[in-house]
């Protein structure tokens, strides 16, 4: 039954998804078409209906809990949900925004401002559709991909900042037509750090790790990437080893140069030291370059073949490369024989990790000297 109740939610939530994002289309199609019939649309019909299906969203939710008790990915969803409920809730706001600052200007020759406008909407409106997609396919990795989307919402809002700044200078007259240009991609701003928060949300559903406020980039950690055939096995065990073992000091990421299904005997000996990786997903290393601007260390852990494919990555990190037995020689072994050598190439790699911590610990205390 608790299935059937976060269906539904899911389902109520994604028509509310398309409800904003047509408000926010119709807010600025009414500033380029001179509509001021859609913005009183937008004003007056629209946010009550969000608003209605905002208060029956949160009823179902609450319902969900009190008569079902959901625990794990089930109450996490629903807590999401309702999250992500009152976040589309205030995106509607900002639409009313939007729609109030435009009635102003409407009849204003605003030409040189629009393609910058419509920058700005046009990615704000794809980075809604991201994150709710990546909600409902599960997938984290899109959801990061909406969150670093947003610093470039960021910088073009800055941009248009500088700009209508500088219009207002040369225009003095013009100074409200401005104001409510500012006011305009303040509210598209902000309708894409709502849209973050649902991208946030659903890392959390998925991995069960906090990144509010992108807390899985924080400044001054060293950067290191690990790199295998399919990310299945050793660059996910290298990576465990050195987000324990390294703690804070570092950003961790791996990847495959494609994407393969997790190694279930990593995932076995890796519960034996106490590291839990289930929920882990194989990546490829297309998916890494989409969502990461630079890393310091790029670690291979292929064979000479595949390593000679990386001679193209994009970031001006330093390569090194750590020459580890392929598992999968071993597939057809018994069991035993099979963890015994998923063991070995475990404690290898495990040593690899405490030995190149070591070597920047040297590094800091010589530059430190």
């Amino acid at each position: 039954m608790v299935e059937k109740e976060i269906n539904l939610l899911k389902e109520y939530i994604l028509k509310q998804s398309n409800r904003t994002d047509k408000m926010i289309n119709n807010a600025i199609r009414g500033l380029i078409d001179k509509d001021k019939n859609i913005l009183k649309k937008v004003i007056d019909k629209q946010e009550q209906k969000i608003n209605k299906n905002d208060i029956k969203i949160e009823k179902i939710c609450i319902r969900t809990i009190a008569l079902y008790q959901p625990e794990a990915i089930f109450l996490r969803t629903v807590f999401i949900i309702s999250k992500m409920n009152y976040d589309l809730e205030r995106m509607a706001d900002h639409s009313v925004n939007i729609a109030k600052n435009v009635i102003k200007i409407v009849d204003e020759p605003l030409s040189k401002f629009m393609n910058n406008i419509m920058k700005i909407k046009n990615l704000t409106l794809s980075m809604l559709k991201d994150s709710m997609k990546s909600f409902i396919e599960k997938d984290s990795l899109l959801a990061r991909e909406v969150c670093v989307a947003d610093d470039e919402v960021d910088d073009l809002a800055k941009k248009f900042f500088k700009e209508v700044i500088k219009f207002m200078m040369e225009h003095p007259r013009n100074i409200e037509q401005a104001l409510s240009l500012i006011n305009i991609s303040d509210n598209l701003e902000k309708i894409a750090d709502l849209t973050t928060n649902i991208a946030e949300s659903v890392v959390y559903m998925v991995e069960g790790k906090i990144i509010k406020h992108h807390r899985y980039k924080k400044k001054n950690q060293i950067r290191v990437l690990f790199i295998c055939g399919k990310n299945s096995t050793k660059s996910q065990i290298a990576e465990a080893f050195l987000r324990k073992l390294g703690k804070s000091k570092f950003y961790v990421a791996s990847a495959g140069l494609k994407a393969g299904v997790l190694n279930p005997y990593a995932v076995e000996v890796m519960k034996e030291e106490k590291i839990y990786i289930a929920k882990n997903i194989a990546k490829s290393l297309d998916m890494i370059m989409k969502i990461e601007k630079d890393f310091d260390y790029v670690i291979t852990l292929c064979d000479e073949t595949t390593c000679s494919k990386l001679s193209n990555l994009p970031w001006k990190a330093k390569i090194i490369n750590w020459k580890i037995e392929n598992s999968s020689n071993i597939q057809q072994e018994s069991e035993e024989k099979i963890f015994s050598e998923f063991r070995k190439m475990r404690d290898e790699i495990k040593e690899m990790v405490k030995e190149f911590i070591k070597s920047l610990n040297s590094i800091d205390k010589k530059s430190m000297d």
